[in-house]
């Protein structure tokens, strides 16, 4: 835990400074070295009630009414009691909700690019997963290449119906 300690303030040094030129070896070397696990951040509570309906109470939320009400009928996918959905936002964008299946809350999500990596065991989301941005370019960049800003990851807690940002990887 102490090395995973150290490893975050580096990157926490190096990364919220800004975008810098990371070459894709560089990258690959930088992931390879993050080793949070969604099992890290376990969730935070488990329920087995009947699904609450999901409250619509924003026009972004009323837009994806269907896909919300349709996810809200399912069982947890997320953080014990929450159910994730995720829906198409444009080229290469995606985004998604998370529904509170105990008090029909609606979270607005934020987009991403290449992934969503969850479990309903853990409270942590992880935004475009290291290995799929990896996959991803392999086949366009050499090592000495510069990673695309855009292509950037982050790992996130989900409390309380909020995102807190824990690190960011570009």
């Amino acid at each position: 835990m102490k090395k995973t300690a150290i490893v975050l303030v580096l990157l926490s040094i190096v990364f919220l400074n800004g975008y810098s030129e990371v070459s894709f070896k560089d990258y690959k070397k930088i992931c390879q070295s993050v080793k949070l696990e969604l099992s890290a951040f376990p969730k935070e509570s488990g329920w087995n009630g009947k699904n609450a309906k999901p409250v619509l109470d924003t026009p972004q939320k009323k837009n994806y009414k269907t896909i919300i009400q349709e996810a809200a009928k399912q069982k947890p996918n997320f953080n014990g009691k929450y159910r994730i959905v995720t829906f198409g936002a444009g080229t290469m964008a995606n985004s998604f909700f998370i529904i509170d299946l105990e008090t029909g809350i609606v979270t607005e999500g934020f987009t991403f690019e290449f992934n969503l990596e969850y479990s309903v065991d853990s409270r942590m989301i992880i935004r475009n997963s290291p290995g799929e941005i990896i996959d991803f370019w392999k086949e366009d960049l050499s090592d000495d290449d510069a990673i695309p800003e855009w292509s950037i990851t982050e790992y996130y807690i989900f409390s309380d119906n909020a995102f807190t940002k824990i690190l960011e990887i570009l």
